[in-house]
């Protein structure tokens, strides 16, 4: 272990044990300081339940003597409890011979009322300001994290030196051998990671069916103003016609959930693309593709690739409705070529849509559609759109 990590470790250590010395003093003040009112609570809870009950039970009956222990709660913080009834005495907390050893610091309180039924009761009683089962709370708590952090410390010091002990020992032929197992396993991470958008997970038939308004398609019918931009105005500044720089897959969940809470908190939606470029190099590039979607895309989106012509886009602050006007436009740059009678690409779009949906969930819809738009060459462009009344049911039921 090296001297800056252990310096930072035991600095750590004592700042727990600092902690849990003042928590101890700071309860033993606390509970001094608001003793006298939590005993003033304690004897007017008391007063007026047994006055409840009083005027509910005769004096004499079974109901009303097990009604005042009830009312009494804890006797351990009474020092001294009397009722009187009429003048008369009829309980009388602790015994005498054990009252002269309790500890001191009560504050007493007394009352006095009558009942319907004409009975006169007294209340005379003293109520401790300071107990000592809070005292022994105080102390378990700082003492357990104490321990704790002993504990830990020891365990650092233990796995430390193994750790230092086991390097030691390998030899430069080990740490070979080792090396060249980290490139393999990445190089299998990497391969696995490109085939994540496609196959990872799928949604059942009774899922589509319980989850789901249906799917949305594109009319192509009608030509769109194309110069009308539904994210933000189109302006001349280098910032608007920098390329977006498409990022790597294994990035899109953590940056999916990063959205889905930006989008919760500011109550605005969020929608997914699945765009599928089914031409090969030679009829569009890379660098066609990209500025495609620097034309298409306001500055908004996410853009990321797993390097086999299948994209995923985030749009954030943007309804489905939205973002199927911006998927058409995509397609309708893609299929301006001289083989436009060729499929270039499909699109699948989903959106959260007033929903607490997971990153997994939202990627696993826009997937669907992609994968339906794929079978469907009169619709290459499908959108899930989610029923939020449909999803809560299904996600409380399940």
């Amino acid at each position: 272990m090296k001297k800056r990590t252990f310096n930072l470790i035991s600095v750590v250590i004592a700042a727990i044990f600092v902690f849990a010395t003042v928590y101890f003093i700071a309860g033993i003040v606390s509970d001094k300081k608001n003793g006298p009112l939590q005993a003033e609570e304690i004897f007017d809870s008391l007063v007026i339940k047994t006055q409840n009950a009083a005027n509910s039970y005769p004096i004499n009956s079974y109901n009303f003597s097990d009604s005042f222990i009830r009312a009494a709660g804890d006797f351990s913080n009474y020092k001294k409890l009397n009722l009187s009834v009429d003048g008369k005495l009829i309980y009388s907390y602790p015994s005498k011979d054990t009252y002269s050893s309790r500890k001191s610091g009560a504050k007493s309180f007394t009352e006095n009322f009558s009942t319907k039924n004409g009975n006169s009761i007294l209340i005379n009683t003293e109520i401790y300001t300071t107990v000592q089962s809070s005292l022994f709370y105080h102390a378990r708590t700082a003492f357990i994290v104490i321990f704790a952090a002993t504990l830990a410390a020891i365990l650092i010091l233990i796995f430390a030196k193994t750790e230092k002990d086991g390097i030691d020992e390998i030899s430069f032929e080990d740490e070979t051998e080792s090396s060249d197992k980290a490139i393999f396993s990445q190089n299998k991470a990497d391969e696995i990671s490109s085939e994540k958008q496609n196959d990872e997970y799928t949604l059942t038939e009774e899922e589509k069916k319980q989850l789901f308004d249906g799917f949305d398609t594109v009319d192509f019918s009608q030509k769109e103003d194309t110069d009308e931009e539904v994210f933000s105005e189109k302006t001349d500044t280098e910032e608007e016609k920098s390329c977006k720089k498409i990022q790597p897959i294994e990035n899109l969940e953590a940056k999916c959930e990063e959205a889905l809470v930006k989008a919760a908190e500011n109550g605005s939606d969020l929608a997914v693309l699945i765009i599928k470029v089914n031409s090969s190099e030679n009829e569009i590039s890379s660098e066609k593709i990209e500025n495609i979607f620097d034309s298409d895309f306001a500055q908004n989106a996410l853009i990321f690739s797993n390097e086999s012509n299948l994209f995923t886009v985030l749009l954030e602050n943007t309804s489905l409705d939205d973002a199927m006007t911006v998927a058409k436009e995509v397609f309708e740059d893609f299929s301006e070529k001289p083989t436009d009678a060729e499929q270039k690409i499909t699109i699948g779009l989903s959106s959260k849509n007033g929903r607490t949906v997971s990153s997994e969930r939202l990627l696993t819809e826009a997937r669907e559609a992609q994968k339906h738009a794929a079978t469907e060459p009169d619709s290459p462009i499908i959108a899930f759109r989610a029923s939020p009344e449909k999803y809560n049911d299904y996600i409380l039921n399940k």
